[in-house]
């Protein structure tokens, strides 16, 4: 048994060339129609460690020349993302500055290449160039009392020595539902004029999701009439073997 899907289209010639004159397209109503657009792209750095554990509950930041420009080194980049740096003494203090404790540390939680570190100091000196990627999470989500005061992980260009990576677990199971949209019925367009030319080559008249052939290979269907003498079918189905159709049929309405 075969599962079909059609799109029904009037046309009032076996075959044409395309035309990309405005003529040829079906003008509805309450809309505009264009000469043309222009569509630009920007393209956003990709991130390679978005996937990395908890990275997908921070801001990632892909370090850039201009960065480099703005910043010089990564303390002064983390004190232009959210957090106070102080150089005490010889050691170096990163704080949150919102305050969720009345009692205990206010510092985040600070990873190099994955790896805690706990003396900020290492982090001093350490030039933005060197850096590829930068994930802050100043809530700390994902990370329960550990990012009480938020997350910082810090991604050192490949070629500069990284730390081993701990064992955390860097996974997690994810339960999809309702992975598939909820069947819709078509709705025809409202055309101005169902007689035009460009009507007749490149109008629609009706679209069937599925239909069900019996055990013949033979089915019925129905379709609006718009005084059409002539409809192109375009069929695509798939048979209960795996088996892919895709056919164009033209049939005079009687």
């Amino acid at each position: 048994m075969k599962e079909l899907q059609i799109s029904a289209l009037n046309c009032s010639e076996y075959s044409y060339t395309f035309n990309t004159e405005l003529d040829d397209f079906p003008k509805l109503e309450n809309t505009t129609q264009l000469e043309g657009i222009n569509i630009t792209e920007t393209k956003k750095p990709k991130l390679e460690n978005e996937r990395e554990f908890n990275n997908g509950m921070a801001k990632g930041y892909k370090i850039s020349d201009a960065d480099y420009g703005s910043y010089r080194d990564v303390l002064s980049f983390i004190a232009s993302h959210g957090y106070d740096v102080s150089i005490e003494g010889t050691g170096v203090v990163i704080r949150s500055r919102i305050v969720r404790t009345i009692m205990g540390t206010s510092s985040p939680a600070v990873f190099l290449d994955n790896s805690p570190v706990y003396d900020f100091s290492q982090l001093q000196n350490m030039l933005l160039n060197e850096i590829d990627e930068i994930y802050i999470n100043k809530h700390g989500y994902g990370m329960g009392d550990n990012g009480i005061n938020g997350s910082i992980r810090i991604y050192r260009k490949k070629g500069f020595y990284s730390p081993p990576r701990t064992n955390e677990v860097k996974s997690k199971s994810i339960l999809i539902t309702k992975g598939f949209q909820q069947l819709k019925s078509y709705k025809n367009p409202k055309y101005k004029d169902y007689t035009q030319d460009s009507f007749q080559k490149n109008g629609t008249i009706d679209w069937i999701s599925n239909i069900y052939t019996n055990e013949n290979g033979n089915f019925n269907f129905t379709i609006p009439h718009f005084n059409q003498e002539k409809i192109r079918l375009n069929i695509q189905g798939i048979d209960n073997l795996g088996q892919l159709y895709y056919q164009n049929i033209i049939i005079e309405v009687k």
